[in-house]
């Protein structure tokens, strides 16, 4: 009998450091109430205690650590620009030409966009501004005559809605905010990878753009320019379709995280009861206790059938002096 105190003593204590450690594990976020957590907690537990995979552990840690915040808005497609998609219609304008022809040579390149934009600058017999020569009056008459004729402007019209919308696009993707400092880990660092390759994918987008712009802006109404041909494809799709993929998880992730919190402390705690239960010093107890060959659940039974039996030789050696006292009176009754 003070072999088994002993042994219960020494597997309470070991139950009860157990418990207090357990109490203070995951920053105490284990165990919602550590000041009725004890050796009886743990007890109750053994038989469905288990070692989880590193995998288990770390996606239960995560669940534990997070908190619930707003959900997260999803990425959407409209602000990504590619350039491929308005090549055929860019190209298409550098290939026009118009068929009206300038009574006077006109400069190609830089000086005949200067010219074009500097037309309405100058009046005949004043000087250029921009050479100093002075502007005669055939001259400026022959050059207006040219841009005021209804071919030159309406490919004019077309380049500069081409730029127009060349810009657009680029300020649609210069204004993008990949902000997701709302997420939390393990969603924060899966989709930063991918919001930095897709950063990658708008810089490039940016380029072509910025390639497009460049051979618009030389664009004139009586040169053809050669069709613009990009090397690199822009694709977002794979990106954001992940990043959204991601986002629906979190979001997921957050409506249930109160469920889910639940069940990663269980299997947390279920855990490290099956890593406690496994120490040498642990299994050192229950080794002797079986080397004892008492099994403590049928000792308290038997120890109960015992008081058991007392009782009832108890209440048969009371009924045995009532019938012995009952027979000595009648016995003093009869001799009187």
């Amino acid at each position: 009998k003070d072999q088994i105190v002993t042994l219960n003593n020494k597997e309470d204590r070991f139950l009860r450091d157990a418990a207090s450690e357990m109490s203070r594990l995951y920053d105490k976020k284990l165990i919602l109430d550590n000041r009725t957590y004890n050796k009886n907690s743990i007890k109750d537990k053994i038989e469905e205690a288990r070692i989880i995979s590193d995998t288990e552990i770390n996606e239960a840690k995560e669940t534990l650590y997070m908190e619930i915040t707003d959900k997260v808005g999803m990425i959407s497609y409209d602000l990504f620009k590619r350039p491929e998609d308005f090549l055929d219609e860019v190209n298409k304008v550098l290939g026009s030409i118009s068929e009206e022809k300038s009574i006077v040579e006109l400069p190609v390149g830089e000086e005949y966009m200067y010219l074009e934009a500097g037309i309405h600058l100058h009046k005949p017999g004043e000087k250029c501004k921009f050479c100093g020569n002075l502007v005669s009056e055939e001259r400026y008459l022959a050059i207006k005559k040219y841009f005021d004729a209804d071919e030159v402007k309406a490919i004019k019209k077309e380049v500069d809605r081409m730029k127009e919308k060349i810009g657009e696009a680029i300020s649609s993707l210069q204004e993008i905010k990949l902000d997701f400092n709302d997420l939390q880990e393990p969603y924060k660092e899966k989709i930063g990878v991918q919001t930095r390759l897709l950063r990658a994918e708008i810089t490039k987008a940016l380029n072509g753009f910025q390639t497009i712009k460049e051979v618009l802006e030389k664009k004139n109404q009586f040169e053809k320019i050669n069709p613009i041909i990009l090397v690199e494809e822009v694709d977002y799709s794979i990106y954001i379709d992940k990043i959204n993929e991601d986002i629906i998880s979190f979001n997921n992730k957050i409506d249930n995280l109160n469920a889910e919190k639940i069940q990663a402390r269980n299997i947390l705690e279920l855990h490290h009861i099956a890593i406690y239960i496994s120490e040498d010093k642990y299994q050192d107890i229950q080794r002797k206790k079986r080397e004892l060959g008492i099994d403590i659940i049928k000792l308290d039974e038997e120890i109960k059938e015992f008081k058991s039996e007392i009782d009832i030789i108890k209440d048969s050696i009371r009924n045995i002096e009532n019938n012995i006292n009952e027979f000595i009176r009648e016995t003093q009754s009869t001799e009187k």
